[in-house]
């Protein structure tokens, strides 16, 4: 049965793997590879043929028993293990878009994931403007391990394919503190798979430390999904599309949601309380649950609030257990000076002249959330690398301080990564 209802956690997916790389480098293609799964859903993506929104799939890992040539398969369908296959692992794909103009989508995917696979082009030019903006996404992020996947090897010849290896391992073997993994791949040579599913199993690990702290966790997606002339006695609630990212969940367990219902008039918020009654992945359903891959929660929130990705930003936790709400904030940030691309396709281009200035719009990103803010004032110290500015941000955000946090500039009408920063301290709003 592909909807029962079990109470241990056994197959829910424990590792979240981020998509990076440039437009039709792959991302996508290489997921219904593995998954057998379209992530591009809405309207506009199938029109374009280009990833929009976040996303998601997940997918069994088994293992071959003996010696054979693709030793690693996958299923997404309901596990039925035998004495052939051996379950390795549940993982989870996030499909980042990666147009330039989606940089906030992409932020909020990375930020819920454990590893990153990174796509190149193998009959391109690696020195692509968008490709620089996800490795300097990749370096402001937690995540240390990556995979790296030429595709298209098939499109390209030996003798280029190997020059971009050597490329590409010059420069990422450059940037400090990440282990790397190179792989070829083809969409139609499934037989790279194997090794590349190998690596992912081994790389990557959920750590159980993360399951005895406080539940924390992160909203990426929320829907309604009642339709059209549905009887008003059974609509149901909104639905929550999170990833865990410590503590564990149980359903009937009540929640808080912050900043939930903001007065802009008041400056005032109120806070969502809920509980879940439906905890499930594409093939489970779960009485509760440990950190990991990605799941959705049934609320009993009105649709209303969850439509249409509303409450993406919003921060999820127990009740009185979550961070003030700041209409303020004050950071301390270091602009990144080593990754800017150069149109003359230099890999590494210095940019010093990179500042902010008072007055400024700028794009603050925490967790999945994207914020827009004034800057009211620059405070400059004796590194330049390094200063505090006093933010006023439009959109009311639920933080922790001294947490570090990506800030990004507009820059010939498009949004570029421009640094990373630590929050300090800030204004709270008041709760109503």
């Amino acid at each position: 049965n592909n909807h029962s209802v079990i109470p241990v956690v056994i197959f829910q997916p424990t590792i979240s793997l981020g998509t990076l790389g440039n437009v039709s480098h792959g991302k996508t293609t290489f997921i219904y590879s593995v998954t057998g799964i379209r992530t591009n859903k809405f309207k506009n993506e199938l029109l374009q043929n280009i990833t929009v929104k976040l996303g998601y799939c997940d997918c069994f890992i088994l293992k071959r028993h003996g010696n054979f040539l693709s030793s690693y398969i996958t299923t997404n369908k309901s596990l039925n293990v035998t004495k052939y296959y051996l379950f390795t692992n549940r993982i989870s794909f996030i499909d980042c878009p990666g147009h330039d103009l989606l940089l906030s989508t992409m932020l909020g995917g990375i930020s819920v994931a454990n590893g990153v696979l990174f796509f190149i082009d193998s009959s391109s030019y690696f020195q692509k403007k968008q490709t620089f903006e996800h490795i300097k996404a990749l370096v402001l992020s937690p995540i240390k391990k990556v995979v790296i996947i030429q595709t298209k090897i098939d499109l390209a010849d030996t003798n280029k394919i190997m020059y971009q290896y050597i490329q590409l391992k010059n420069f990422f073997y450059s940037l400090k503190g990440f282990r790397f993994q190179f792989f070829p791949f083809s969409f139609l040579l499934p037989l790279h798979l194997s090794p590349i599913l190998k690596k992912i199993c081994k790389l990557f690990n959920n750590s159980m430390e993360r399951r005895y702290k406080e539940f924390d966790t992160v909203i990426i997606r929320s829907f309604n999904i009642n339709k059209p002339g549905r009887n008003t006695r059974d609509i149901l609630g909104g639905v929550i599309g999170v990833c865990i990212i410590s503590g564990n969940i149980s359903i009937n367990k009540n929640i808080e949601i912050r900043p939930g219902i903001v007065n802009y008039e008041k400056l005032t918020y109120k806070p969502i309380i809920t509980k879940f009654s439906n905890i499930s992945d594409m093939v489970y359903k779960y009485n509760s649950v440990i950190p990991g891959g990605l799941l959705s929660l049934k609320t009993n929130i009105s649709y209303q609030y969850s439509k249409g990705d509303l409450l993406v930003g919003n921060t999820m936790g127990c009740i009185g257990n979550l961070p003030h709400v700041y209409g303020y904030l004050k950071i301390k940030y270091k602009i990144l000076q080593k990754l800017y691309y150069s149109e003359n396709r230099h890999i590494i281009h210095h940019s010093n002249e990179l500042t902010v200035t008072k007055n400024e719009i700028l794009l603050i990103h925490y967790n999945s959330t994207s914020a827009n803010c004034l800057v009211i004032k620059v405070i400059v110290f004796q590194k330049k690398s390094k200063s505090a500015i006093l933010l006023k941000l439009y959109t009311p955000l639920c933080c922790n301080m001294n947490k570090k946090i990506a800030i990004s500039k507009l820059i010939n009408n498009k949004w570029n990564l421009l640094g990373w920063a630590v929050t300090n301290s800030g204004i709270t709003l008041e709760q109503e």
